[in-house]
């Protein structure tokens, strides 16, 4: 163990307020496309996180890692090898996200909260996506409706309400048309 501990309220404090920032910027400099990138990047970043305390207690696996993405949420935090917190992560980007996935996830979560319950201590679905106000506010009643659980929290990071939303959204898109043309020409 390094000079500093990190303690479980300590990462509570990173995924509800740090990483918001980390992850719009990510987004904006087109490093984040689609939901692998989110995992991969968010993963990364508490990584980084732990390894600035230098406290070999935590370690973070992924769903690629652990080779079971059906059954377990995407991102899973341990501290001396018990599972604390789990992260659950959805890129909608400016797509509209389907109703019946949102609640399989959320069944997923409450059925992993309660599995293991003794050891967990929160759990947080967070999702990416661009609507409308009217939009967001029906799909966070869907969340809230579904998540009965104080434990588990839900993270909103909506696009859509950044005044350069567009030039993001433009950005974004032309990156991804530019690496689809790039595939193209490489493999046809």
């Amino acid at each position: 163990m390094g000079l500093l501990s990190l303690y479980v309220e300590d990462f509570y404090e990173i995924i509800e307020r740090k990483a918001k920032s980390f992850i719009i910027n990510e987004i904006i400099n087109c490093n984040i496309l689609n939901e692998f990138d989110l995992q991969c990047r968010f993963i990364g970043f508490l990584r980084n996180e732990i390894d600035a305390f230098r406290d070999s207690r935590w370690n973070i696996y992924n769903t690629f890692y652990l080779k079971a993405s059906n059954k377990i949420p995407d991102i899973l935090i341990f501290l001396n090898y018990k599972p604390v917190i789990f992260i659950e992560v959805k890129y909608y980007g400016f797509n509209n996200p389907n109703r019946e996935k949102i609640y399989n996830d959320l069944t997923k979560l409450h059925n992993y909260f309660s599995r293991y319950s003794l050891s967990i201590k929160r759990g947080y679905t967070y999702n990416i996506f661009s609507y409308s106000k009217q939009k967001c506010e029906e799909f966070e009643r869907i969340l809230r409706n579904k998540i009965n659980n104080k434990d588990i929290r839900a993270i909103n990071l909506n696009l859509r309400e950044r005044e350069d939303f567009y030039e993001i959204k433009s950005k974004v898109l032309d990156t991804i048309a530019k690496l689809k043309s790039n595939l193209k020409e490489r493999y046809l």
